[in-house]
């Protein structure tokens, strides 16, 4: 018998090992053994932290309140230890629908291990028939597994505390004020101390009113519904309580007369109102209730949108020194309702705040668009700092936004190390390489940023740009070029490879020449000729005008490429390598005429156009305005102001209804400019743009197939076969999306709206409402095709499906929205488009759809 003693850092268990040899007999050439592994598991107490975590007071609390919570940490002595905890504050009922299950930091620590370590000899050739009968689990070891306030502010988190210190005596204390939900809050404290001490604690209060009202509101409105909106009020007190309602609802139309209800002791009644949305708008919904001294009021946001798309007129353009200019805007025969916005930008980077903004505001996050949200933003705002600018509407919240951002991208990363548009896609080098470029631009910006996701990413690239064979076609030599400039920029440039790319630049087309530009001139900038050579070939491929110069390559669908992309990367490269080429004014002018409504035609379009200009800048010094401005509608002046030092990263909208527009000819815009002072300077250039948003007439929306055909059909949950255009409260209503891709189709975008009194059943969520409806998808021609849509996602006004890659065929998706809000709405068009290409498009008609009330 041989006494092991057992000792805490054992934790939490343990594997002994026996190895028996006994010597060679004549009837065995080798000598027999055996090896026998036992498990003990061992008690993790003195490896956790005591930890308590108690609320000040007892009882209920209501929003606004301040909850102070104590927190003592002592080992398992007893004594107090100096611990670092998180905290969270949760509402519980977002935890009640996760389905990602809780974690545990006790487990992650000091969860039983599987046995790390072999043991081996040379005294057997095999020792398989000896495992095989060895008794089952010893074969080769294992382990096991306010009065008057109206409540607006709803988070799911209340609180989040990241690094949280208890003192010598083991104590620390956090004061959280509640935000205006009425819910159960859970709190959880995470520890753990210096010598890998753990815990994890979870205290819980209710945050309530004696009266309390919950709205009943539709998420949203569409132009022309008819929604029974109101509220559900309970009386928490035990006695009997005359309730007087209210409600106000600005911009909507219907009587909202006050409303006076008896409500039992424990007991609650339902107040609703009659309401109709006439035209589109941001507006919200206040309710309150008052019992003498109880009261309770709600104000919720109740977007109305249009029913039909709106369509955009626009154009942009430039003033100069001493110069003048006038744009015509034609109204349409017909439309419902619209405006005409004009902006006036003191300089360039004032010009390109609309498009930064677009960027941060965008509603996807595919890969592209999670990089694209920060990363022009992070080089713009460096670029300024350089030019010794400040601009506080760039800085606001750059940091969150970068962090938020990269936490993302790490997330869909993939471990062969390179990105896909989702993660459920395939690595794509030409992607990989933008993630690693603005990861690069973030960190050199000064932003901490995970070196090793860095370098995982460009080891991708390293083995893509070396690729042989058919892997090589995969790539092409555009695509190549970009990598390689990349690489240069992470710091692990390859001139070899450069080089060979160069002497096959007749491949390559002006987006890689330019990308090829910058990579050999940080490569080996001494080696002018072949920066000549490319720069000679970007200036005779120009399109030049007597005003403007753009470049353009052949269509490339799956690497979002475009004329103006193309263009952007060139005015980058040449703003680098050759600043002073009398192409780069007018390409800029080009570019910034290609403008729509402040920003270009895609988020990808957006950023690199943004980048490439912020070269420019930079290498032009375009930022020296000084002058006084005008603007004029018809004659009449409407704003006028001046740009200078002080003021030149700002601009001006003025924004003019539909309305007050000449409808029987041109209105004519003039934008005006002169010396701020007699005599003075009047010097930079001064940018403009319109843009005239209209809504044609709902009856006017018909099918649309420009590239792309789509339908939608509404049946009863329980018979697919029975269509349906009406529902009650609470039923279920199945919804089939039919998609016809005509051609092959890159980066699709199918958005299809719900009826404003349903809602998306989310079956990511721990609901009874989802169980027995997830979502299906039949492709008709390819039984393979579920698998083209790689993202979805149920929003509050509507189902969102992501295809990186559609081949050509028809698919059809189904999934299903619940009945919520009783009234009479209209459904805007189900569409689809190309993210990169959205001329590449379709939508449905329109329908009408009624929710009835329960026993209607």
């Amino acid at each position: 018998v041989v006494e092991v003693p057992i000792t805490a850092d054992m934790a939490p268990n343990v594997y002994f090992v026996a190895v028996l040899v006994r010597g060679a007999s004549e009837d065995a050439s080798l000598p027999p053994f055996q090896i026998g592994y036992a498990q003990a598991s061992v008690a993790i107490d003195q490896l956790e932290v005591q930890l308590s975590l108690e609320p000040s007071r007892p009882g209920h609390y209501q929003p606004g309140d301040t909850a102070t919570f104590n927190i003592t940490a002592k080992d398992s002595q007893g004594k107090p230890v100096q611990a670092e905890l998180s905290l969270d504050m949760v509402d519980k009922s977002v935890q009640a629908l996760s389905s990602i299950p809780p974690s545990s930091i006790v487990d992650f620590f000091y969860s039983e291990r599987s046995l790390g370590v072999q043991t081996a000899a040379t005294l057997t050739l095999s020792t398989s028939a000896l495992s095989a009968s060895l008794p089952a689990g010893k074969g080769g070891g294992g382990g096991g597994p306010g009065e008057g306030v109206v409540r607006q502010r709803f988070p799911e988190t209340a609180y989040w505390e990241p690094a949280l210190r208890t003192d010598a005596e083991g104590k620390a204390s956090v004061s959280i004020v509640l935000p205006d939900n009425l819910t159960t809050w859970s709190l959880e404290a995470k520890a753990v101390t210096s010598d890998t001490l753990v815990a994890q604690k979870t205290v819980e209060i209710v945050a309530t009113k004696d009266l309390l009202l919950q709205p009943v509101l539709p998420r949203f409105l569409t132009v022309g519904d008819k929604a029974l909106i109101g509220a559900v009020v309970h009386n928490n007190t035990k006695a009997s309580q005359s309730v007087d309602v209210s409600c106000q609802a600005e911009g909507l139309e219907g009587s909202l007369a006050p409303q006076t209800v008896t409500i039992e002791a424990g007991g609650k009644a339902v107040v609703s109102w009659q309401v109709q949305a006439p035209n589109a708008m941001a507006t919200s919904v206040t309710l309150s209730a008052r019992a003498g001294d109880l009261s309770d009021a709600v104000k919720q946001a109740l977007p109305v949108y249009p029913l039909t798309v709106a369509e955009v007129v626009a154009t942009s353009g430039q003033v100069g020194p001493g110069e003048s200019r006038s744009e015509s805007v034609v109204l349409p025969g017909r439309y419902h309702q619209g405006d005409l916005t004009v902006q006036v930008d003191a300089s360039l980077a004032a010009g390109m705040l609309p498009g930064l903004m677009y960027l941060q505001q965008y509603p996807y996050g595919c890969t592209e668009q999670t990089l694209s949200r920060f990363l022009p933003n992070v080089v713009t705002a460096a670029a300024l700092r350089q030019l010794g600018v400040e601009n506080s509407t760039l800085e606001q919240g750059l940091k969150d936004q970068v962090s938020v951002g990269l936490q993302r991208l790490y997330n869909l990363q993939h471990d062969d190390g390179g990105w896909g548009w989702w993660y459920a896609d395939a690595s794509d080098p030409g992607l990989t390489a933008y993630v690693v470029f603005g990861m690069v631009q973030a960190r050199d910006a000064g932003y901490s940023v995970d070196s090793s996701v860095i370098d995982r990413g460009a080891a991708y690239l390293v083995a893509a740009l070396h690729r042989t064979g058919k892997a090589a076609a995969a790539i092409t030599p555009d695509t190549s070029a970009y990598i390689a400039y990349v690489l240069v920029e992470a710091g692990q440039g390859d001139l070899g490879a450069s080089v060979s790319l160069f002497e096959k630049r007749n491949e390559l087309h002006n987006r890689g020449r330019a990308y090829l530009l910058m990579a050999l001139s940080m490569l080996n900038a001494s080696e002018s000729s072949r920066l000549d050579a490319l720069v000679s070939d970007l200036q005779a491929s120009a399109k030049v005008t007597a005003t403007t110069a753009h470049w353009e390559d052949p269509l490339q669908w799956r690497d979002m490429g475009s004329d103006v992309a193309t263009t952007a990367v060139v005015v980058e490269a040449l703003s680098k390598v050759r600043k002073d080429d009398q192409l780069l004014p007018a390409a800029v002018r080009w570019l910034m005429a290609a403008r729509q409504e402040g920003h270009w035609a895609s988020t990808y379009e957006t950023a690199t156009t943004i980048l490439g200009l912020t070269q420019w800048m930079v290498a032009s010094g375009e930022l020296k305005s000084d002058y006084a401005w005008d603007v004029s509608l018809n004659g009449k002046r409407q704003v006028s102001g001046t740009y200078g030092p002080e003021n030149v990263t700002q601009e001006q909208t003025l924004q003019i209804a539909i309305a007050k527009l000449l409808a029987g000819g041109p209105n004519v815009v003039s934008f005006d400019r002169h010396p701020a002072t007699k005599g003075g300077a009047d010097t930079g250039t001064m940018y403009y743009s319109l843009a005239l948003r209209y809504y044609p007439p709902s009856e006017e929306i018909r099918p649309v197939d420009a590239g792309i055909i789509v339908a939608r059909q509404y049946t009863a949950a329980a018979d697919s076969s029975r269509t349906v255009d009406s529902a009650t409260v609470n039923d279920m209503v199945r919804v089939k999306l039919t998609i016809i891709a005509p051609t092959d189709l890159y980066h699709v975008v199918v958005e299809d709206p719900f009826p404003a009194g349903c809602e998306g059943v989310d079956t990511s969520l721990r609901t009874t409402t989802a169980a027995g409806v997830q979502p299906q998808l039949v492709a008709k021609d390819d039984p393979w095709g579920w698998w083209w849509f790689s993202h979805s996602e149920i929003r509050d006004d509507k189902a969102v499906l992501f295809a990186s890659y559609l081949p050509k065929g028809t698919y059809e998706y189904t999934y299903y929205i619940r009945a919520s809000v009783p009234g009479e709405y209209s459904v805007r068009p189900l569409s689809a488009y190309q993210m990169y290409f959205p001329d590449v498009f379709g939508h449905s008609d329109g329908m009408h759809f009624t929710v009835k009330a329960a026993g209607q």
